[in-house]
């Protein structure tokens, strides 16, 4: 997702060095209005805002992001409908 070009990625780029927390933001939506749309639209849950580091993204200017986790109950399938969804979404959106 980190090359689609509305998508902003908060975080390493380099994937070794990053866990399964997956933090980021697309052009023109608000981080609730993503965990929204992919609830009601997808039923793909995540979670949005600043995830009790605001003074974190208050010093960088962001104001929050949706994040996505995974974990030993989530299957490469899960990965690629919540991959769908946001290309989806963000194809939609224009």
């Amino acid at each position: 997702l980190k090359d689609l070009e509305d998508i902003q990625v908060i975080g390493p780029s380099d994937v070794s060095q990053r866990g399964g927390i997956f933090s980021f933001n697309i052009d023109g939506w608000d981080p609730t209005e993503i965990a929204m749309h992919l609830d009601e639209e997808y039923n793909i849950a995540i979670r949005s805002g600043m995830h009790c580091v605001h003074s974190w993204f208050n010093s960088r200017g962001i104001n929050g992001t949706a994040r996505a986790s995974a974990y030993l109950y989530n299957n490469e399938a899960d990965v690629m409908s919540f991959v769908s969804a946001i290309e989806d979404s963000i194809k939609n959106k224009k």
